[in-house]
């Protein structure tokens, strides 16, 4: 009797051990895609890579959607926050049809008014990067919107942006230090 309640108690442990010795191996394997993704990212802004996609962007410009009904359209989908239930090569995709040359001070007034949480950061994030690659003018503006948020008078509604405002410019920023590392290298 005693020797049976101990090997249960001890299949009980090894059970226990195998379930946590899985969500870890889950854990490390999602911990690597979001780093592989991230030096992913770092690859395709480079310097070079940006002047590629811009060139593409403004030889192909002219065939994209550029009418006033659907750039609204999208900005207000920023605006609201429904861009940011989307899936991230969705809201890639959207951008990537339209022209937003006249939009890029829209789209930036449009990430900076909208409610945005932490969880909406990987879509904004993507969201930014396709801008960036399209649109030189477009992350000169949008840091100069984030830093007058992060700088400026606080207030409880500001205070919670500037936390995922922190976290989007080191985004940016780790980014850009990269970018410059690997050129000097």
């Amino acid at each position: 009797m005693l020797f049976r309640s101990l090997r249960e108690i001890r299949l009980n442990e090894e059970e226990e051990l195998k379930k946590k010795y899985q969500e870890a191996l889950e854990y490390l394997k999602e911990f690597g895609e979001i780093s592989e993704a991230r030096h992913a990212n770092r690859i395709l802004m480079s310097a070079e890579d940006l002047a590629t996609s811009r060139k593409e962007f403004e030889d192909s410009k002219k065939k994209l959607k550029s009418d006033l009904k659907k750039c609204t359209a999208f900005v207000k989908k920023i605006r609201t926050g429904g861009a940011w239930s989307m899936k991230p090569e969705d809201i890639v995709r959207d951008a990537s049809a339209l022209n937003l040359s006249r939009y890029v001070e829209e789209v930036v007034a449009a990430l900076l008014e909208t409610k945005m949480k932490l969880t909406d950061l990987p879509v904004c994030l993507v969201l930014c990067k396709a801008m960036h690659q399209r649109y030189p003018a477009f992350l000169s503006a949008l840091m100069t919107g984030l830093w007058s948020v992060i700088h400026g008078k606080s207030t409880e509604e500001t205070g919670k942006l500037r936390r995922i405002y922190v976290r989007l410019l080191t985004e940016f920023i780790d980014r850009k230090s990269t970018r410059l590392n690997s050129s000097h290298a």
